[in-house]
């Protein structure tokens, strides 16, 4: 590590590849840890990114109780709410069939997938991690080839170690889920992030530009604009708020029943409203409020360890 950091210091055109090597190090240390070590890792994971050492056994902030729930917090529901393909039973039982995206298939390996027979457009998700998905608007121009080198490099991942440390994905057995393509009218995506307290709903954020210049916007469950962000500084314009609002907090409020935290997300398709999935440790805690004091305001109404029964 000592050499990763002269070179870092001597050459910082080589920045990237630099992190690139001290994430792939951190990851396979990572997975040989024994569960017992698990809240000196997620420590050492936390105060190498920056962050100021705290009292893991006694959290006050947000960010803080993310870390004290990935170790101390084991509901070994947030392991099965957390597989992309597990979860559509619950989410079945709970709120209907209806607000789930069409499958087209699931898979244990890319070889399994003939696409030949898949339609022009799709997005193809490793069910047992995050933001490890290929959006497909024109099969004609797909890479099939890398495609699958890519999947097969997504199954071979334990996620629970890879960028982070997030133990409640172990347990996921790694399979490739391929869904069906939805857009609004306009060919955008609406994501509204329902932020979720011991059964309750209290925030939604809503991100803009996430491609260009990503912003977010924090509402209440009344559509009142929240004078504080989280991960992206606040978008200046006007968002204006879904029609079917009060459905949306009706249908995150039955799915968080139960849980001291969880962060439900859905989609809005011109009035349409699907799951898109439950997030237990929202940027694995490690992203910046706007202003930071927000940070133990919004800790102070997470009962840690507590649930809505």
């Amino acid at each position: 590590m000592k050499l990763i950091k002269k070179i870092d210091k001597t050459f910082p055109h080589l920045k990237r590849s630099i992190l690139k090597i001290r994430k792939n190090l951190n990851y396979y240390k990572s997975k040989k840890t024994a569960e017992k070590d698990f809240p000196a890792m997620i420590m050492k994971d936390w105060t190498s990114r920056g962050f100021a050492p705290f009292d893991l056994e006694h959290p006050v902030t947000y960010s803080q109780k993310i870390q004290y729930a990935e170790v101390y917090e084991t509901d070994k529901r947030k392991t099965v709410l957390s597989d992309k393909v597990a979860v559509r039973d619950w989410v079945k039982e709970k709120i209907g069939e209806k607000y789930l995206i069409p499958v087209i298939g699931v898979y244990k390996t890319p070889d399994e997938i003939n696409f030949s027979v898949l339609p022009d457009r799709f997005v193809m998700k490793a069910n047992h991690a995050s933001k490890f998905n290929i959006i497909v608007k024109d099969k004609k121009s797909l890479d099939i080839k890398n495609a699958k080198k890519t999947m097969a490099k997504w199954l071979k991942i334990q996620y629970a170690f890879y960028g982070g440390f997030q133990p409640h994905y172990i347990g996921i057995e790694p399979k490739i889920i391929i869904e069906k393509y939805i857009e609004d009218s306009k060919g955008n995506l609406d994501d509204f992030k329902f932020l979720c307290f011991n059964g309750e709903v209290k925030f939604c954020w809503v991100d803009v530009g996430r491609y260009t210049n990503h912003c977010r916007n924090v509402y209440d469950t009344q559509w009142n604009l929240q004078p504080w962000t989280v991960g992206f500084p606040a978008y200046d314009g006007v968002i204006e708020k879904p029609v079917n609002f009060d459905e949306m907090v009706d249908v995150a409020a039955k799915l968080c029943k139960g849980f001291s935290h969880v962060r439900v997300d859905l989609y809005n398709v011109d009035g349409k409203i699907y799951f898109g999935e439950m997030t237990f440790s929202s940027g694995g805690g490690h992203e910046t409020f706007y202003p930071a004091e927000y940070d133990k305001i919004i800790g102070d109404m997470w009962d840690i360890g507590g649930s809505d029964k």
